[in-house]
């Protein structure tokens, strides 16, 4: 069986730590099952800055084009906080979902007991988000920016630990459509275990 190209994104600070355990468990898994991977490696982040001056270098961009699935590490910290926005290691995440037509990354997530539901905008959004019917990105829209009108709140108050819940980071594409693709189910499912 041929699975191609694995390409390994270790990134920065915890990043190469966790991919390189990933990369013991693929290396068995292809040795105990005899499977056909090629596991390649490349540069995204700080590491990325550091070495070649841009987040995200063309070369990663095509290792990832030619690999079927991408193992990321982790990007950026407090050595590039200083650096503008563009230029900043998460710019070389966005680059890399632009260029692959991409927009959100999965990833498990654990929330303590008892801290579930801590937040008051989080459950203001879930009691509301669980009455729509129709799951409609113009309905969502609008749920969302009465939840704000009504609290007072700007967007971003809401929709960075919203982003965040639903794929992993606080910059991305518009909320509503990500949920009406991902649907109601899974939305709220994501809103539960991954805000805090």
């Amino acid at each position: 069986m041929t699975l191609n190209n694995i390409l390994v994104l270790p990134g920065d600070n915890i990043g190469p730590e966790i991919t390189s355990e990933a990369v013991k468990v693929i290396n068995q898994v292809k040795q105990s099952f005899n499977l056909d991977v090629n596991v390649a490696f490349g540069v995204i982040g700080g590491e990325a800055i550091d070495n070649f001056g841009h987040p995200c270098p063309i070369e990663t961009i095509n290792l990832a084009k030619s690999s079927k699935a991408i193992l990321l590490g982790a990007v950026g910290g407090p050595k590039w906080d200083s650096l503008e926005n563009k230029d900043r290691p998460e710019a070389g995440l966005l680059k890399l979902r632009s260029e692959l037509d991409l927009f959100c990354n999965l990833r498990p997530a654990t929330v303590l007991n008892g801290m579930a539901d801590t937040s008051t905008l989080k459950t203001k959004l879930v009691d509301k988000l669980s009455l729509i019917e129709s799951w409609d990105d113009y309905i969502l829209e609008n749920v969302i920016k009465e939840i704000i009108e009504n609290m007072n709140l700007k967007f971003k108050d809401l929709g960075q630990p919203l982003r965040l819940a639903l794929f992993g980071t606080t910059n991305g594409p518009s909320v509503s459509k990500v949920m009406k693709i991902i649907g109601k189910e899974l939305t709220l499912k994501k809103i539960q275990i991954n805000w805090n």
